[in-house]
């Protein structure tokens, strides 16, 4: 009898600098993956034991852009002081553009964000998700499956004869003593 997981990937991130993060559906459960090429390292969350998923503002998008704009208009003004006769002022506004386009993608891309995956004894981020836009995506395909996790988890612990309705039972007597 195999009882092999079958799972679904979810979201991969784009590739860091050594590490690549992704999300995995594994039916009841939610499995975020780190790899860095010779190792990876697995992170199983229970759709049951989820609280929450929470989204935060990040500034990656603003350095991001500062960092290629300022690039952009460093090689921008270096042209302009060169002048347009000079050949080499040509490769600067090559530059310049490779500049300016990368930081205009990156805006266009959407919003930077962490999502952060809450259960009762942790607050984990899930590195895979780096764009609000993918967070929002992410968290309503998710939210039916937790949904359905807990409210089957509720329907287990309240079967007849364990509900709120039941008396409780008598206190134990003191010890005496």
């Amino acid at each position: 009898m195999s009882t092999e997981t079958k799972y679904t990937r979810l979201v991969r991130a784009p590739v860091s600098l050594f590490m690549r993060f992704s999300l995995w559906d594994g039916g009841d459960h939610l499995l975020q993956v780190r790899s860095s090429g010779f190792n990876e390292e697995y992170q199983r969350f229970n759709y049951s034991d989820i609280r929450a998923l929470l989204i935060t503002e990040s500034s990656r998008r603003l350095i991001f852009n500062v960092i290629w704009g300022g690039l952009a208009a460093v090689f921008f003004v270096i042209a302009g002081t060169i002048g347009i006769t000079d050949p080499s002022s040509f490769v600067l506004l090559f530059f310049t553009t490779i500049g300016a386009v990368v930081a205009l993608w990156n805006t266009f891309l959407g919003p930077t964000c962490h999502l952060h995956l809450v259960t009762r004894v942790q607050t984990q981020r899930l590195h895979a998700i780096v764009r609000r836009r993918r967070a929002n995506k992410l968290i309503a395909q998710l939210t039916p499956v937790i949904g359905a996790a807990q409210a089957s988890l509720a329907n287990a612990v309240l079967e007849p004869g364990a509900g709120p309705d039941q008396p409780l039972p008598p206190p134990l007597p003191e010890a005496t003593g």
